[in-house]
C-alpha cells in the first residue's frame, strides 16, 4: 500500500470518528485533545491526562508508520 492511499484512508477514518462522535451528542463536560505532526515528530495537547495519553499513543503509532514507510522507499 503506498503512502498516498494510506493517507487517504487515515483521513477518511478521522472524519468518520468525528462524525460518529458528533452524532452521539455533547456530554456535560467535554474533553478535547489533538496532535500536530511536523515530519515524524508529533506535538500533542489535551485538556485531560486521559485524552492526552490517548493522543500520545496515536501519535506514537503514526510516527512508527512514518518511519517504516520512509525506510521502505529507500
Amino acid at each position: 500500500m503506498d503512502t498516498i492511499r494510506l493517507g487517504i484512508i487515515l483521513v477518511v477514518i478521522g472524519f468518520s470518528v468525528v462524525l460518529l462522535g458528533s452524532l452521539q451528542g455533547a456530554e456535560s463536560s467535554t474533553s478535547v485533545g489533538g496532535m500536530v505532526m511536523i515530519g515524524p515528530i508529533p506535538i500533542i495537547f489535551g485538556s485531560s491526562p486521559l485524552i492526552t495519553l490517548g493522543v500520545a499513543i496515536v501519535g506514537l503509532v503514526m510516527m512508527i508508520l512514518y518511519i517504516f514507510s520512509v525506510r521502505q522507499e529507500r
